[in-house]
């Protein structure tokens, strides 16, 4: 067994030679165009993709948003030949000396070949062989086995077994696109109608005028970089207003416990791993200062990302998520700077905070009780089909909430529609923001038990009333102290 690797600990540079491939030779520079175009319509679908470069440290590289963490990269190399093994390993040593030098720079490599040599060819469709049903067999010995054949079929290629883990983890290896440049608008196509098929409505001579624009700017753009929006602007401005295919929203998605992420054509979403924050069986919660510093702060960053990067102020948001989190969402997209989003609801409909109510959109009756005087703080229950007062009230103490002014809002009527959870969340909003006037009150522990697209489209429209601290049922039987909305 041996490892080629060369210097592993050298943090790589842009000056050093691997980094200028098309600066010493520009052999096959039109066949790693037409790579990086094919790949474009799938970066799109990653909602965090931010901005692509070419000829930098790879071939090509595309970023990628993570909210909480540094941003993720995918570095591509395109080689216009057969691959031997000599050079494939070459290249895997590249790649291992990348991620040594600079860990957690890339979070995937890809290897593109005009064709592979038979040994190439072997290891691949060995590797593709474990990895593609690894998930459905994730922790039985069929996965242990199937991973040990196939790394002793890498030992027996002269190389060591965290070079198979390193493949089996970091690295695609392909041999299927075209080299033949009359085919290569097609691949292009194809790509761009599968991932986008609101595309396909357009006349062919649109779409060819959008791999041209794209083309030219890709020429234009050697080892710089070319954000998002740029891209974006170039399909959209070969694309006549008057059938231009609309702006998608930023789909966002909440989890509160493990997901795999799909492969295929869907959009992949950003998402927001708030598994910490679900209070598990036992609904046991960490402290403020962590929804604060970590639930709200992703938010912050992921509304910042967007303001920065995307053409679009829409926001889907996908997945789940406690009371309070709804709430933060709909905070810090607030109306007030622009933001609508949209919610999936049960049945699979879309609630959107700018579903604004009209005449037809039934009253929203709500009682209001408490005890209402002069102080800083004031303690607001909202129950929605479900009266939470007397709960809160047995939970102040414990809060150090004890003879604070309180407003309890209930009521029995069940939210029907979009239009009627806005309306209800601007009575409910008004009641607090008047509620607050009188007590002369600068902040509000909020209490909430409803649907969760109420709690996001009040969240929405209160950010600008005064500081909210959100509480949660808790795992002892009484509420606890969870994040603090945005004013």
């Amino acid at each position: 067994m041996t490892d080629q690797r060369e210097e592993p600990d050298k943090v790589p540079s842009l000056l050093e030679r691997e980094s200028r491939g098309g600066d010493v030779a520009d052999g096959g520079l039109s066949f790693q165009e037409s790579v990086m175009m094919s790949y474009v319509p799938t970066w799109l679908t990653h909602e965090g993709f931010e901005e692509m470069t070419r000829e930098s440290m790879g071939d090509i590289e595309a970023k990628f948003f993570v909210p909480g963490r540094e941003s993720a990269r995918e570095l591509i190399e395109v080689k216009n030949h057969r691959i031997l093994p000599a050079e494939f390993w070459e290249e895997v040593g590249r790649f291992r000396d990348l991620d040594d030098g600079s860990p957690d720079t890339f979070h995937r490599f890809v290897l593109v070949g005009k064709e592979l040599g038979e040994d190439v060819k072997r290891l691949k469709n060995g590797l593709e062989r474990v990895r593609g049903p690894h998930s459905f067999y994730e922790g039985t010995p069929i996965e242990e086995t199937s991973f040990a054949g196939y790394a002793e079929m890498i030992v027996g290629m002269g190389h060591c077994e965290d070079d198979a883990r390193f493949l089996f983890e970091r690295v695609e290896i392909r041999d299927d696109l075209t080299t033949d440049e009359a085919q290569w608008r097609g691949v292009f196509t194809g790509e761009l109608f599968s991932h986008f098929p609101e595309y396909e409505e357009l006349p062919g001579k649109i779409v060819g005028d959008v791999y041209e624009g794209l083309g030219d700017l890709l020429r234009s753009r050697r080892n710089r970089s070319i954000p998002r929006k740029e891209v974006e602007r170039r399909i959209l401005g070969r694309v006549p207003v008057a059938i231009r295919p609309p702006v998608r929203p930023v789909v966002v998605r909440t989890s509160i416990s493990d997901e795999k992420e799909e492969a295929g054509p869907e959009i992949r979403p950003i998402r927001l791993d708030w598994k910490d924050f679900s209070g598990g069986d036992g609904r046991s919660y960490p402290p403020p200062a962590e929804w604060d510093d970590r639930l709200i702060g992703e938010l912050r960053q992921t509304k910042e990302w967007i303001l920065r990067h995307r053409s679009t102020r829409r926001v889907r948001l996908t997945g789940n998520r406690r009371h309070s989190a709804a709430l933060a969402v709909g905070a810090v997209f607030s109306a007030v700077t622009g933001f609508a989003v949209e919610m999936e609801v049960r049945g699979g409909q879309l609630w959107a905070t700018d579903a604004y109510p009209t005449e037809e959109t039934p009253n929203f009756p709500v009682s209001a009780s408490g005890d209402v005087f002069a102080c800083e703080r004031l303690v607001v229950s909202v129950g929605v089909m479900r009266d939470i007062s007397d709960a809160v009230e047995e939970s102040l103490d414990a809060l150090g909430l004890a003879g604070a002014p309180t407003l309890h809002l209930h009521s029995n009527e069940a939210v029907r529609s979009a239009e009627h959870a806005n309306k209800a969340a601007k009575v409910l909003k008004d009641t607090i923001v008047e509620t607050l006037w009188r007590s002369g009150g600068a902040r509000v522990e909020l209490f909430f038990a409803g649907p969760a697209f109420l709690a996001m489209a009040l969240g929405h429209g209160v950010n600008a009333v005064a500081p909210m601290r959100c509480h949660e049922w808790g795992s002892d039987g009484s509420y606890v102290p969870t994040c603090e909305l945005p004013s």
